[in-house]
């Protein structure tokens, strides 16, 4: 039997940007850069054959399914103008879980690792940086049993001397750094990323919990048709960084939250009880750019026409400065410490 389709995007989220109806079954209008636009059921939008299937044999799209339909009335009640106080405990877990669920999570956290271990090794083996490395292999040798019971022949004043002496004899540094350069392509950085998804997914999400109890929820209510739904799921606005709305799983601390929940209705999450005020056209762009793959919509007309070809313009993580700027940081910890 081939692998189960499972939604990363719930198709009660999907319901509200429906173009079409017919009788139980929902359609919307999915664009994507390279192809035209086309109307199809939600059934068959934001759905990949086993994507929650993981090492741990743990029955994950189940568990998403009880949860779901809770959410699905939450949602529901939502696009009516229904909140209550109660609905916050709610409105939390339901962020929180498609802020980490979607396909979009996985490939951008698979992306930073990857540019993170791409920057450190840079770091490590750039020849100004030999120092540094030389010094962190002579560390990681001193820790080896093996390595203390020959150090105990060797005189302790020289001991340090004779180790750098015999490690440069014997190329260790340039064999390492030729080691750190291959690594990446040894390592499975998808299936790494799905693991820490699925992980995350599987446990409680409390950090990420408690974070977005502080917030202050609003509902924001436009005509029909004027917001649309990108693979990305939930915006965010963060603390100290640029005023642009980004991924709300990119690192930083949110100080806004903004999820379409239909084609005229946002969710959104602030620390304060006022909600300033919106740029919607800005939440559309957001939603437009930063969406790896596609968006959908409740219409089709120039205006969503003119959105398709700028569809994943701000997509890729390391095109962005700040997130290099974060990576550079790391890395020259790394050196820093081992100096």
């Amino acid at each position: 039997m081939g692998k189960q389709r499972q939604h990363f995007l719930p198709q009660f989220l999907l319901k509200g940007f429906t173009s079409t109806v017919n009788g139980n079954q929902h359609f919307v209008t999915v664009f994507r850069k390279d192809q035209e636009p086309f109307e199809t059921n939600i059934i068959n939008v934001g759905v990949e054959a086993g994507f929650y299937d993981g090492p741990s044999g743990f029955d994950l799209e189940t568990a998403l399914s009880s949860q779901e339909s809770d959410w699905a009335t939450l949602v529901e009640n939502l696009r009516h103008g229904l909140m209550e106080d109660s609905d916050k405990e709610l409105i939390v877990d339901f962020v929180c879980n498609l802020v980490v669920r979607t396909k979009h999570c996985r490939e951008s956290l698979a992306e930073v690792v990857e540019g993170f271990l791409s920057t450190a090794i840079n770091s490590m083996t750039d020849p100004g940086n030999r120092s540094a490395l030389e010094n962190y292999l002579l560390e990681q040798a001193l820790k080896l049993p093996e390595m203390q019971s020959l150090l105990g022949h060797l005189p302790r004043e020289s001991r340090t001397q004779l180790l750098l002496i015999f490690s440069k004899r014997l190329g260790l540094t340039s064999k390492f750094a030729e080691l750190l350069r291959v690594m990446p392509e040894r390592i499975d950085m998808h299936a790494a990323s799905r693991d820490s998804q699925l992980e995350a997914l599987e446990g409680e999400l409390e950090a990420r919990k408690e974070e977005l109890r502080e917030f202050v929820w609003h509902l924001y209510k436009e005509p029909r048709g004027k917001f649309l739904l990108g693979d990305v799921g939930p915006l965010a606005r963060f603390r100290g960084a640029v005023a642009d709305l980004r991924p709300a799983m990119f690192l930083g601390e949110p100080e806004l939250i903004i999820l379409p929940i239909s084609s005229q209705y946002l969710l959104i999450g602030t620390r304060t009880s006022v909600l300033q005020d919106i740029d919607l056209e800005e939440v559309n762009v957001a939603c437009v750019t930063l969406s790896r793959e596609f968006f959908v919509a409740s219409q089709r007309t120039a205006r969503e026409e003119e959105y398709r070809s700028r569809i994943g313009s701000r997509a890729n993580y390391l095109d962005d400065p700040e997130v290099n700027d974060v990576l550079q940081t790391f890395s020259n910890d790394i050196l820093k410490s081992r100096q």
